[in-house]
């Protein structure tokens, strides 16, 4: 029941936590901020806090559920996933870009198992990214703007919330929608 000031931001458009609870992240303008949660009350928050500068605006971050990897998603449709954000020492923080969205990424997911990432847009179109491979996948036609996109527990079914507030309930061996709501 303590209350920290971590720092003050004008524009904040994203947040996530790590499974854990022990990084918090957040995006606002063009950084990408780190901050350990469960760090010493006695170190100042301010040494604690990392950042990350890019080029475009951030529209969306997602952690990795195992690993130490940040996945963020620009206005330009890229998304830079940096591994190790977790080390003090900015040369140990390695970028990788997957580019496939030509408008801005909406939202990004991990499967549970952290071997595939899913990420959607205004292009209605989901982009399934095998992380170990490269590969991709495509489920076009999703009906809107994909906002935000949930797996199942057994990953059976992909949830999509569109822009429109609508819901697409996507099966994820047949690749179609299902239900609409």
């Amino acid at each position: 029941a303590q209350l920290r000031r971590i720092c003050s931001l004008k524009d904040c458009t994203t947040i996530d936590i790590t499974k854990d609870g022990k990084w918090l992240a957040f995006g606002a303008r063009y950084k990408a901020y780190v901050w350990p949660i469960n760090k010493s009350t006695e170190d100042v928050p301010e040494t604690q806090l990392r950042h990350h500068v890019f080029v475009e605006q951030i529209t969306v971050l997602k952690f990795h559920p195992h690993k130490p990897i940040l996945a963020v998603g620009d206005k330009s449709g890229k998304i830079t996933c940096i591994a190790n954000y977790n080390s003090e020492e900015s040369k140990d923080h390695i970028r990788s870009i997957h580019h496939w969205h030509h408008l801005p990424v909406g939202c990004i997911t991990f499967m549970a198992d952290g071997s595939y990432m899913l990420s959607g847009g205004e292009e209605s179109v989901m982009v399934i990214w095998q992380l170990d491979t490269g590969h991709k996948q495509f489920l076009p036609r999703m009906g809107g703007s994909i906002a935000s996109i949930t797996i199942s527990p057994n990953h059976r079914f992909y949830c999509l919330g569109l822009d429109d507030n609508s819901i697409r309930l996507v099966n994820s061996v047949t690749q179609s929608i299902e239900q609409v709501i």
